[in-house]
Formats: C-alpha cells, structure tokens, sequence
C-alpha cells in the first residue's frame, strides 16, 4: 500500500491538520505519536534556560508563536485528540505541558492508557517556567489506547524501557524549530508502540523528528504541518539518510548488511567515523 485515502505515504503535507485528517479513514493508521501546541502563552516571552551542574542560567529569550497559547489550546484540544482517536486504530502518543494534563485528561478515563516522562538532564535547554528554583524539566507524554489488547500487542520487539524517559533537548538553532524532540526519543517511543511496517501519523510534525525515526525504524509515516518553512525542514531531514546508530549508540543495527546500507549513502568520509562504527557493530544490541 502506497496512499491512505489521498495521501501518499512517507510524505509531509501543508495544511491544517484538523481539516487534514477529516480526510483520513476511520482506524487507518497504527500508531499517532504527535507533539501539539502545549497551550502556553508565550507572547511575553519566555526564558530558554540551559542548566550545567547546579547553576540553571537564562540564555535567551523568544517571542511566543500566535498558535501555542491557551485559548487557541482550548478551543481546539478536544478536536485534535478526537480525530486522532479516530483515524487511529489504537494508539496516540501525546506529549503536552504538565499544568494542560487535566483540560486533556478530562472524561478521558476510559482511553487513558499511561503516563511517561521526558526528563531532560543537566545541559539540556529548558523553556519553560524556574519557580522555586526548581527548573521545568521534565514534559508528561500520555498515552491513549481505545483498544488496549492491540496496544499491548506491539512493540515485541523493543528492549526493556522506563516510564521515564532520558534524553537531552535539541537546540533550537538545530533546525530553527522551537521545541525540535530528539530522534532517539521519537525511535523510543516508536519501537515500544509499533512494529515494522506499520502506519505512523504526526498530524504536528513540527521540525519532523517523528518521521525520520519512522523511517530509520522501517515504518511507513504521514506528516501534517501548517509551517511551510517546516514543511521544508522536514523533506530535507526525511530526504537525506543518515548514519544514526553510529552517532547516538540507541538501536544499533542488527546486521553489517544493513550497517552498509546506510553507510552507502551517506556523504561523511567514512575514514572519519570508521572508528566509531566498529564499535557500534561489536556491541551486539539485537531487537
């Protein structure tokens, strides 16, 4: 199968995501793994703190974006989850801020699946609230499942994990995105709630990390992104294939097959990573 309704898959589309998925069947995609406008109003700006050891600094600051703010939240919140619930077969993946859980999570009992947590270590950016002098940094990911026997079925072939995520953000200048998530969290996410093959939806796919690491993982995707400055970012992040086990050491791969065939085609001169590679083949990680 290469299209789903009228999208062709492993593609990004232009457009409000709303509108976008009325055009999607009923239970057409396996998995949605999506990271939404948190709500936040961020038109006072707000601090982007980098924090070394125990001494969190300011470093910058931004101007909030029209759509990430709460009555634009609120308005549209029940609308994005029910019609990702609705194209889903089972799963959503939702990453939100902490003080908008109970606007998601109300008369939600029944599908509410499970909590995870991406907390972000020393060094990473942090934008968000310090109240307290306490940082904000962590995120809540929340797991739906309308059909928790399907959800529990995938992800077999994933290594044992934790509620708690560990992972360092992605600077903003990366990929002039905000709020960019680090492909080893996407994959993580990924592997545990799908299989190979299956149909991955990002109805906000932002900078793009949720499709390349569904296809670093062997997953058909869909990406919906109003931006078309993203929609750029995107189809230049999916369009180049990149040696990723070798530079992260998560998921490496399982065979030196497959190593070459990534290898192949990427532009870095090999004798620079040669080193690296060998010791990402000997480290033995099946899934």
């Amino acid at each position: 199968m290469d299209k789903i309704g009228e999208f062709k898959l492993n593609k990004v589309y232009q457009g409000d995501c709303l509108e976008l998925m009325k055009q999607l069947p009923d239970n057409s995609m396996d998995l949605i793994i999506t990271d939404p406008p948190y709500g936040i109003n961020m038109d006072k700006g707000v601090g982007v703190s980098s924090s070394f050891g125990s001494s969190p600094k300011t470093v910058k600051k931004y101007e909030g974006e029209d759509w990430d703010n709460k009555e634009n939240f609120l308005k549209n919140i029940d609308l994005w989850l029910q019609e990702c619930l609705r194209v889903s077969k089972s799963t959503v993946v939702w990453f939100c801020a902490g003080k908008m859980m109970p606007y998601i999570l109300k008369n939600r009992e029944d599908i509410f699946h499970r909590l995870l947590i991406w907390n972000k270590p020393a060094g990473s950016q942090y934008a968000g609230a310090q109240n307290n002098n306490i940082w904000y940094s962590m995120e809540p990911i929340l797991v739906f499942s309308k059909n928790i026997e399907i959800t529990k079925s995938k992800g077999k072939k994933s290594k044992y994990g934790y509620a708690v995520l560990q992972q360092r953000t992605i600077p903003k200048k990366k990929f002039n995105h905000p709020t960019t998530k680090a492909e080893p969290l996407m994959r993580e996410l990924i592997m545990h709630y799908s299989d190979e093959g299956d149909f991955i939806l990002d109805p906000f796919s932002g900078s793009g990390s949720t499709l390349v690491s569904a296809k670093q993982l062997n997953r058909d995707f869909l990406g919906f992104e109003l931006d078309e400055n993203y929609c750029n970012t995107i189809n230049n992040r999916i369009s180049q294939e990149t040696l990723w086990t070798v530079f992260d050491n998560t998921q490496a791969p399982t065979s030196l097959e497959s190593f070459n065939r990534n290898l192949k085609d990427l532009s870095t001169d090999k004798s620079q990573i040669s080193a690296n590679a060998e010791t990402s083949l000997n480290s033995d990680i099946k899934y």
